[in-house]
């Protein structure tokens, strides 16, 4: 509550001193440059543009010969979606993001509600998987413009983002991707991104604490310098390699610095990717 707070006050400075323009939608006209009299002619000239600009036509031969079946089936589970698998579905998520129509339901809730929300959520899933059919809302999105360069009463110099349903995106899909990984023993390319960063981090903090190469690596943004620059990182070091292991509490720069060093605990983190927090002796 208290971040949503600041977040309002800051706007409205910004606004008064000038940093921020905002944008009245009210005055966006038609193609044709004439006025727009009522919000339902506003909204069904947002509705004609977005459908416009999304609902693009394909050349794509529909006639072409169909992609031939598998010779086999992978030995994938086909039964129920187990909580399990909907617990590793819900910690993708990320946090601070919008919700759609379901309002109040943020990534905070589904991570730290509980089991009976994490049960809950398992039994939607299995519901939608056992009947082929999702839910109208989980296919309902908001779109919100966002004005771009040029100008802002033509809704041509707009461009729309989707706020989707918190419990709709893909969650289903998510799950069954995660078992398909696993059975085929191949890793998304997030993890193998991952499992690089963590092996470049050892080998930064195995050279000398004076050389470059290593200060580089236990940089750390300072707060309070205000917005945030281009390139600068958005976590602090321990966070950012935190989060890499999926550890829910950061490392020390001391912890990280003596795993790294030794290397045969250094390689089990790379393999494992979601290790344990990092021991100290």
């Amino acid at each position: 509550m208290v971040s949503n707070h600041l977040r309002t006050t800051w706007s409205l400075i910004d606004e008064i001193s000038g940093k921020r323009t905002s944008y009245s939608t009210s005055k966006i006209k038609r193609k044709d440059s004439t006025k727009i009299n009522s919000t339902n002619e506003l909204m069904h000239e947002w509705k004609t543009y977005f459908e416009e600009l999304l609902n693009v036509k394909t050349n794509i031969n529909l006639n072409t010969q169909a992609i031939p079946p598998a010779p086999e089936d992978l030995p994938i589970n086909q039964g129920p979606i187990t909580i399990n698998e909907v617990e590793q579905a819900i910690k993708q998520l990320k946090d601070g993001k919008s919700p759609g129509i379901d309002y109040s339901i943020t990534p905070e809730v589904l991570k730290y509600g509980g089991r009976w929300i994490m049960n809950q959520l398992c039994n939607i899933c299995n519901e939608i998987y056992n009947n082929q059919q999702t839910p109208k809302q989980f296919n309902t999105n908001i779109i919100i413009p966002i004005p771009k360069k040029g100008d802002k009463t033509l809704t041509t110099n707009y461009r729309g983002i989707s706020l989707m349903v918190m419990l709709g995106i893909k969650r289903t899909d998510k799950i069954k991707n995660n078992t398909i990984y696993e059975t085929i023993k191949e890793e998304p390319l997030t993890q193998t991104i991952q499992r690089r960063q963590l092996r470049f981090i050892g080998h930064c903090l195995r050279r000398n604490t004076n050389e470059f190469i290593n200060m580089y690596a236990l940089y750390t943004p300072k707060s309070g310098h205000g917005t945030r620059k281009r390139g600068r990182p958005r976590l602090n070091y321990p966070d950012y390699v935190a989060r890499l292991i999926n550890n829910d509490t950061p490392p020390t720069i001391e912890e990280i610095r003596k795993t790294a060093v030794n290397r045969e605990e250094g390689r089990k983190i790379v393999v494992a990717c979601k290790p344990k927090l990092f021991a100290v002796e």
